[in-house]
Formats: structure tokens, sequence, C-alpha cells
């Protein structure tokens, strides 16, 4: 009986697909069910290990549902390459088709390829999570406004990865660009195994837009200068390596921004519809901060 249940095996005639690392998994779906069921399970507390502990539970189902939607699109590549060669008459008419023009400025340099694709790799998941986890402990009232949003966003892109797929371009054949990541670094394969990645979604851009979001928190939420610098900086360098690397066009990241900018009002609006002022209810959290800072009590970012 135990021998009937294997990887990509049957039990009863019906296909039984044990393999994590595939969309299909019955690992995916028993994954997202024990992590949700821990969620409820977990105590509630203010404790910033607790807050941190449920915080993970709600957002890895999340993000394990949007690694799975990659298999919605399979057998779908042809619409992939028409999508982007849409994609790209609608930017040449527009006058900012440069992706190939623009990647040229680098590849003459190993410095800055190689500078592009750190970014691009080690500039996006680890900012991310480490944004979200600085959030949790140290700004716990405004945490959800970002968390909402960010889930938000990522539910919306999953229903357009799924209806409108998109080859990245340097998946397009006659376009004159190269995949530095690829060639380059095996890096992006430990943090986002290609069994897990969706291939053709490059509209739009989470890539950027995440930054963007975290770049946002960090610029509202800090009251350090050098934290607040990375803030603004951080988003920008990112649209320039997910475009010099040639995983997305222009408008992929342009999307992606205004995606994640919407998600964030939508954020806010429903935490107002239920009668929380986290705005200026995280001024007041700061100010106190900032007054343990100047008495020499603390330091804070």
């Amino acid at each position: 009986m135990v021998d009937t249940i294997v990887m990509g095996g049957q039990l009863a005639g019906l296909p039984i697909n044990l393999n994590p690392f595939e969309w299909s998994s019955v690992g995916y779906l028993l994954a997202i069910a024990v992590l949700l069921i821990a969620h409820q399970l977990m105590p509630r507390g203010g404790e910033w290990y607790v807050r941190l502990g449920r915080e993970i539970l709600l957002i890895a189902p999340a993000v394990v549902i949007y690694f799975a939607i990659r298999g919605v699109i399979v057998g779908r590549e042809d619409a992939a390459f028409t999508n982007a060669e849409h994609i790209m008459e609608f930017q040449t008419r527009l006058g900012i088709f440069h992706e190939p023009t623009m990647q040229a400025w680098i590849l003459g340099s190993d410095f800055l390829v190689r500078l592009m694709n750190w970014i691009y790799i080690w500039g996006h998941w680890p900012v991310v999570v480490g944004t979200l986890v600085w959030l949790i402990v140290r700004r716990p009232v405004t945490f959800s406004i970002y968390r909402n949003a960010f889930l938000i966003s990522g539910v919306i892109a999953m229903f357009i990865f799924a209806t409108f797929p998109v080859a990245p371009p340097r998946l397009m054949p006659d376009l004159d660009v190269v995949d530095t990541v690829s060639e380059q670094s095996n890096s992006y394969r430990v943090l986002q195994p290609p069994a897990l990645t969706n291939p053709y979604a490059a509209m739009p851009s989470l890539h950027f837009g995440w930054n963007l979001l975290m770049g946002i928190a960090l610029v509202r939420e800090s009251r350090n200068r050098q934290v607040r610098f990375f803030g603004y900086v951080m988003p920008a360098m990112m649209f320039l390596g997910i475009v010099l690397t040639a995983n997305h066009y222009l408008v992929d990241g342009v999307v992606g921004g205004l995606l994640v900018a919407g998600s964030l009002w939508i954020s806010v609006a429903l935490l107002r519809a239920r009668g929380f002022d986290v705005w200026n209810r995280n001024r007041e959290v700061l100010e106190q901060v900032e007054n343990t800072e100047s008495t020499g009590k603390g330091a804070t970012l």
C-alpha cells in the first residue's frame, strides 16, 4: 500500500505527484494547508517573535501560491512570445523601446554587468524579507499596511501572469540582448530554483514593484538617514537591474510600480474603513522613539 504512493506515482488509479518542486504537487496543497492552520493556532501576543511567527505563517502560503501559478501557463509559450512582441511594438510607438541599447551600455564593462546581476539577485528577496521583518519587529503599528499591499499586489499580479503571460527580453530570439544573470551567476538558482520560477511572468515586474514598496516603507518608517537614503536609491537601482539584465521591459517596471502604488492605496483605504488611522498613530510612536534617542536611552533605525 505504501509503495503505491511514490514521487509522480499513482494511488487507486489517480496521479499523485509528491514532488515539492512542481506546481501540481500535492505537497503544495499540504504545505499551504499546514501553514494556514498553524497561523490560526498560534497564540496572539505582543512579543516581536510571536508576531514574526504569525506573519511568516500567513505570508509563506501566499509565496507558495505565487510560485505555484507557474503551472497555469504551461503550454502557453506561444501566447507569451506574442504578448512580448505586442509590448515591444507598444514601446516602439511611444519611442521608448531602448532595452538593447541600454544593455549595450554595460556589456563592455565586466564590473557593471556583475553589479547589475548582484542588484537583481541579492537586492530583491533579501531586501523584501529583511524589510518586512524589520517592520514586524520595529514598526508593528504600520506593518499591516505594507503586508496587505504586498499580498494585494501579488494576487493581482498572479491573475495577470495567468491571463497575459509575457516572455522577457532575454528569451526573445530576435532581440539582441544577453541573459547576463544565467550566463554569469548561479546564485539566483539558490534563492529561486528554476522549477519554481515562472519564465513568462515579465509583466508586471514585481521584482521592481515589491522593491519600490519596501523603499516606501523604509523612507516613511525609518528615522535613520542612511536607511532612508537606501530606501530612495534601492528601487531606482532595481529598475535599472531588471532592464539591464534583460529580464524585463521598461513598461514592465512602470506597470509593476503602478500596481504596488494602487495596492498600497487600497491597503490604507481598507484599514481606514475599519477605523484604523495607522499613519497618525505611527507618527506618535516615532515621536516617542525620537524622544528616547534624544535622551540617550536608545537608538533606532
